[in-house]
Parts: C-alpha cells; structure tokens; sequence
C-alpha cells in the first residue's frame, strides 16, 4: 500500500465514523437547550414532549429510531430520512420556543457548539451521500 492509499483509506474511516448512525443520534441527544425553569440535553425535552404529544417529539423520536435501524439496513437513504426528521424536530421545536428559550439556548457558547457539532455531522452525512462516498 503507497501513502496515499494509506490516507485516503484513513479519511475513509474518518469520514464513516463521524456520518454514523450513532455518532448522529448522540450529538443530536446531546444537544443542550434551555428555558427558563430547565435546561439540559435535546433528548430529556424529546422524552419529555412524548407523552403530551407535542409534534417536536414525536418526530425527534421517529428520527432516533430511523438513524438507528440504518445501523442494520446500511442504507443511506435510511439515514438521510432519519437526519432530516432529527433537524425538522429541531426547527419545529425553536421555531414553538418562546424567546427566552432562544436567548437560554443562543446566547451561551456550549449550546452553541453542541448544535455545531450537530450541524457539522449533518452536513458532512449530506455530502457523503450526495457524493456517493
């Protein structure tokens, strides 16, 4: 094996741990978000939205187990569709916030970099399957 063999097959195995199923699911869970009387991790407010039926939930939940049963079929359109239900979860859940929760969540620098890292991720699964990798 030459060296460039060598670090294409690494930016490989890079590149399929960070688009992996569970690395998503984590760094979506771990997303911090606040309000006022609350703050913590993206997936306590999903859990939590559950049994009131708020929609947020509902769909942050459907995304969890859709990117996790791509683990399974390694299909990546299975994974695509579990991405996007995780970041319409997130939309639908800012976009109902009350400006508190926005201000809890946007003003602060580790919220900021969870969602990045969130961001990051996505995008890179976006154009790994857009590129065919």
């Amino acid at each position: 094996m030459g060296a460039d063999e060598i670090t294409s097959a690494m930016k490989n195995s890079i590149l399929e741990i960070i688009t992996s199923p569970v690395t998503l699911v984590i760094c979506f869970s771990i997303i911090l978000v606040g309000s006022p009387y609350f703050s913590g991790p993206y997936l306590f407010f999903v859990i939590g939205s559950l049994s009131e039926g708020f929609a947020y939930g509902i769909i942050g939940m459907a995304g969890i187990l859709v990117a996790l049963s791509a683990l399974y079929s390694r299909n990546m359109k299975i994974r695509l569709l579990g991405n996007c239900l995780m970041i319409l979860s997130l939309v639908i859940y800012f976009s109902e916030a009350p400006s508190d929760n926005l201000a809890i969540t946007f003003f602060d620098i580790i919220p900021l970099i969870t969602i990045g890292v969130f961001s990051f991720i996505s995008i890179n699964l976006f154009i790994s399957i857009f590129t065919g990798r």
